[in-house]
């Protein structure tokens, strides 16, 4: 399952020999707010947001990021998620 949200902040973890990227996000609740239209399109409801005990990816567990102007200006960029085992 496809998890949706907005990075509102990205950080950089020092390891000394390595840094690691690490997004911070808000998500969207997606069992109520993430459907598919008749023409395939995605649309997301950022109205509500959930899973506020996990706001923290890695950098490399998103698989999307997407720059909106219309976005940018409102919330930031949007990150797209696909769940990984």
């Amino acid at each position: 399952m496809p998890y949706y949200g907005v990075i509102v902040e990205i950080w950089e973890v020092n390891y000394t020999k390595f840094i690691v990227p690490v997004f911070k996000c808000k998500w969207v609740d997606n069992k109520t707010r993430v459907k598919v239209d008749e023409l395939g399109l995605t649309l997301v409801d950022f109205r509500k947001i959930g899973y506020h005990d996990k706001p923290f990816i890695m950098a490399y567990q998103a698989s999307q990021v997407s720059i909106s102007k219309i976005l940018r200006l409102k919330i930031g960029l949007l990150c797209y998620m696909e769940k990984t085992t």
